[in-house]
């Protein structure tokens, strides 16, 4: 069975069948509206009126009917009894016994035709005492019927709806750009767990046949499992063959954790819903790759990039006030919201406070070691950046910006 590596998939088919479950809720409610809205009470009264004198027509065929079967059956009886007073051993069918045959005959179909006259309308009365019933139970629906609830009910499972929708475009957006990045590295990522898988099977082999060393006396017997294994690996020794597939194995999941890194990685990236971006200001004054200070020039350029799409808060420590005032922060940052840490204050704690919500990102290459339990930290709400010659790399955020050397 095919891994599902998109977080997103089932998100999304769970919010689907939400959908499906409301808009079946809405169309009940107004198919009963609709039935409410249509009942007509004068028709009902004629319907139920028919109703009960059709089942009261057939009511008297059936009382008529079983006192007749009642008068045949006696008759039937009568007769029966008088045939067998007269009958006679020596003269089988007198003139009379051939007159009381023909009658209990006649008696006989009378009586049947009786008993399926009964028998279909007790059909039919059962069948209008049914529709009565439900005629009464729907007269009953209707006068309990609250269309004002109803309509209200409507009103909130549509508002639900809208709700539903907003939650599935964007849900389905995430799904959709998440499925785009990581298309790309799944085949890599499904070749290396049929490598390990493979390479695995291998290691059983070659431990079956180190075994069967181990077990084996006979010296001609331990030969031809040395040249088996030589034919299957190229190698005659197991235990070398062990100790080179394990290493290849350690390899291959190696590659596997950084494969599924990268993955994971795109899975954060696309499943952010970033609408702020706090900047640890110290941090993009100084190139950590050369150790120097650069001040204000990275910020100045970034800045208006990010504003485009977010809101920004920048994080300094008071150290920076030994090369900048206020003013000429205020200035270079052109209105940005910032902070400057107190003096004494420690500025990693700052940055790292005014992340509150899932949608606050910090911008850092700190890895603030000792603040694990901050929320940024424990949501992995700090992205990287990478500050090359001639650009400003920021992967969480698609940002690939050209910036002049004099800023490095």
């Amino acid at each position: 069975m095919a891994h599902n590596y998109n977080p997103y998939k089932q998100k999304l088919k769970s919010l689907e069948q939400k959908k499906l479950q409301i808009l079946n809720e809405i169309e009940y409610i107004e198919s009963q509206n609709s039935w409410f809205n249509k009942f007509n009470i004068d028709e009902f009264t004629y319907n139920i009126n028919y109703i009960k004198k059709r089942a009261l027509e057939f009511k008297e065929k059936i009382d008529l009917s079983t006192k007749e079967i009642y008068k045949l059956n006696s008759d039937l009886k009568q007769s029966l009894a008088s045939s067998c007073s007269k009958f006679n051993i020596f003269k089988k069918f007198t003139t009379d016994q051939k007159y009381r045959k023909r009658e209990q005959d006649h008696l006989h179909r009378l009586l049947e035709k009786a008993t399926e006259s009964l028998t279909a309308d007790k059909k039919g009365m059962e069948y209008f005492v049914k529709d009565m019933n439900e005629k009464e139970e729907e007269y009953l629906k209707y006068k309990k019927f609250d269309l004002q609830n109803n309509i209200l009910l409507k009103e909130k499972y549509e508002i639900d709806l809208g709700f539903c929708n907003e939650e599935l475009i964007k849900v389905k957006n995430i799904h959709n750009n998440i499925e785009s990045a990581i298309s790309p590295i799944i085949p890599n990522i499904e070749e290396k767990v049929s490598e390990i898988n493979k390479v695995s099977v291998q290691i059983s082999t070659a431990k079956e046949f180190s075994e069967s060393l181990s077990s084996e006396t006979n010296s001609y017997e331990r030969k031809l499992i040395h040249e088996e294994c030589e034919k299957r690996f190229g190698e005659g020794s197991p235990a070398k063959v062990i100790t080179r597939l394990s290493g290849l194995i350690e390899k291959l999941n190696r590659d596997l954790d950084k494969l599924m890194d990268r993955l994971e990685s795109e899975v954060r990236k696309n499943e952010r819903d970033v609408r702020k971006v706090i900047i640890d200001g110290n941090n993009l004054c100084h190139n950590q790759n050369t150790n120097k200070f650069i001040g204000l020039s990275v910020l100045k350029r970034l800045i208006p990039v990010l504003k485009k799409k977010y809101k920004i808060l920048v994080v300094f420590d008071w150290s920076i006030r030994k090369s900048f005032s206020d003013q000429d922060i205020k200035n270079a940052l052109k209105g940005v919201e910032f902070l400057i840490a107190e003096k004494g204050e420690q500025a990693d704690s700052l940055v790292l406070d005014t992340s509150t919500d899932l949608h606050a990102v910090v911008l850092s290459n700190d890895n603030f070691v000792d603040y694990p339990e901050k929320f940024a930290l424990k949501n992995k709400l700090v992205i990287k950046y990478n500050l090359l010659s001639d650009r400003l790399i920021i992967n969480d955020l698609n940002i690939n910006m050209g910036i002049d050397e004099v800023c490095t």
